[in-house]
Order: structure tokens, then sequence, then C-alpha cells
């Protein structure tokens, strides 16, 4: 009788604020992404991991431009990005998470690991509150992961008062200097989720 092989399968999705003030970032973004996207490569080929990863970009609209593709396939921002209107944060995390909690878990051991990033306050959002987001967010078994990446104190109360985990919160200066200490945060947070999944935790 065969043996089923053990995999490790990680749903990693980012949610990525497009909104009009991140014009003045919006090169350096596609480059942090992009290399988000190839480092996420490189670790699951040293890790032996299947890692799958959803894009989802928010304005006043929210647009999932990646869904759940392997990382071994070429993804990049680069004719993705474009910034323009306001900030649906709260819509973006609340769609991502009710599409990624579709993906069916069947023969491996899933985990999923999602990342928020915005650089201003949400304004925009018509389907989700932060009392309707914060519901789903506590809501979710033990083997998903939920961040956020925000620019301010104020920010980083409304991700909280949303349901992110206060550990799970990180201030960043929206300056070019700024998006690149977010993705090495991004970079070292990922690196721990992997390394901890090798050894089997969840989240």
């Amino acid at each position: 009788m065969a043996t089923l092989i053990q995999q490790y399968t990680n749903h990693i999705g980012f949610v990525v604020d497009r909104s009009s003030s991140m014009g003045h970032l919006s090169k350096r973004v596609v480059e942090v992404f992009d290399a988000q996207i190839a480092h996420l490569r490189k670790r699951s080929i040293e890790l032996n991991q299947e890692t799958r990863v959803s894009v989802y970009l928010f304005d006043d609209h929210v647009e999932c431009v990646v869904f759940d593709m392997d990382v071994m396939r070429p993804i990049s921002l680069s004719q993705l990005y474009r910034v323009r209107g306001s900030t649906a944060l709260m819509d973006a995390s609340g769609q991502a998470i009710t599409d990624m909690r579709k993906i069916p878990e069947l023969y491996s051991d899933h985990a999923f690991l999602l990342y928020a990033l915005t650089d201003g306050e949400e304004n925009m959002s018509r389907n989700f509150t932060p009392a309707k987001l914060n519901t789903l967010i506590n809501g979710l078994p033990d083997n998903w992961t939920v961040a956020a990446l925000v620019p301010d104190a104020k920010g980083k109360f409304e991700a909280k008062k949303a349901g992110f985990p206060e550990g799970n919160i990180e201030v960043w200066s929206t300056t070019t200097t700024g998006i690149e200490t977010a993705g090495k945060t991004m970079t070292t947070a990922t690196d721990t989720f992997m390394t901890n999944r090798a050894q089997g935790i969840r989240s």
C-alpha cells in the first residue's frame, strides 16, 4: 500500500495599498514585492515546501490580481501596480481572507499567512467594518497568521481594533527607505514562518 508523502503547503497573501498617496513609492513597491516573491521561491526550494501566492491590490475598490498561484511561476507587480483612488483597507483584508478560506486543504499540511500593507487610514470600505473584520479574523483556525504594516500609531490602533493581533502589527515609515525596511520586515517574518513550518508549527 502506498504511503502519502508529507508535504507542507504555504498559502501567502499580500494585500497591498495602491491608493493615490502611494504614488511616490510605486516603483519601490514593485521592486520590494518582486524581491519578496524571489525570496519565497528560494526558501521554498531550500525547505522543500510548496508555496502559493495571492495578491490583492486596493484603492476605492479591491482587485485580486493573483490567486493561489505556485510561487515557481513568474509573478510580478510590474504590469499590475498603478496608483489611484482612496483606501479600502478593511474590504481588501476581508475579501482576501474570505477568498483564501475557500482554498482546499486536502492531503497536505496547509498554513496561511496574510500581510496587509497601507500608508494611510481606512476611508472607503463598504463591505467590512472594523467590527466585522475583527469577528472574521478572530474566527480563523489555528493554521492562519495575519499581519499588518501601518504608517503610524493611529493606524496600529485601528488595525488592532479590526482584529490584527497587536504583536503582528508593524509601523513603517512611508518613505523610499521605509518601504525597503518594510520589505525586510516581511522577509524576516516569512523566514520565521517557513522555518517553523519545517518543524511542524502551523502558525
